[in-house]
């Protein structure tokens, strides 16, 4: 929305005035200057606002955010997900307290709440980080400005590293 600030001046001087109206058009535009600043100010405050508020936690935005942010023009900044390595499953629980290997339906499995037992822990299992951020030689200025940003927008509980490709 733009407003005709020359036209709005018009509308505040009174029809009696009209005779007079270079002056008093004068005097309104120079005391609505500062109206005027703070106008251009908040559009362009909302504006940047509105294009932040667009930014999820989502990989692709993220992404698409970081090379816009560092000024690269083809996508060069990955985010990748951690490697993880397949689960070897081993025994159930209830199966370890006795000799027979019992066979359950994974509707049973639900209900009695069985949990099976795998050759690795789940800490093993999901790797050091959630996520890897690939980008390419940064200073260390716009290291931390990157680093900011993903804390800003990743999910509390994720983890995640910077590594730098040449």
């Amino acid at each position: 929305m733009t407003i005709d600030w020359n036209k709005f001046v018009r509308w505040l001087v009174p029809s009696y005035l009209k005779k007079e109206q270079a002056r008093h058009l004068a005097w309104l535009q120079v005391m609505l200057t500062p109206i005027k600043t703070l106008y251009e100010q908040f559009v362009a405050f909302r504006v940047a606002t509105q294009l932040e508020i667009a930014i999820s936690n989502q990989t692709m935005v993220l992404e698409e955010e970081l090379n816009r942010r560092l000024g690269l023009s083809q996508e060069v900044v990955i985010i990748n997900q951690t490697y993880q390595r397949n689960r070897r499953y081993i025994y159930y629980l209830s199966e370890a307290s006795s000799l027979q290997y019992y066979r359950y339906s994974l509707n049973e499995i639900t209900q009695r709440n069985l949990l099976p037992k795998f050759s690795y822990t789940l800490g093993e299992f999901q790797g050091e980080f959630d996520f890897v951020v690939q980008a390419p030689a940064l200073t260390a200025d716009q290291q931390l400005h990157v680093s900011a940003f993903i804390d800003k927008y990743k999910l509390p509980d994720k983890t995640y590293t910077i590594i730098i490709k040449e």
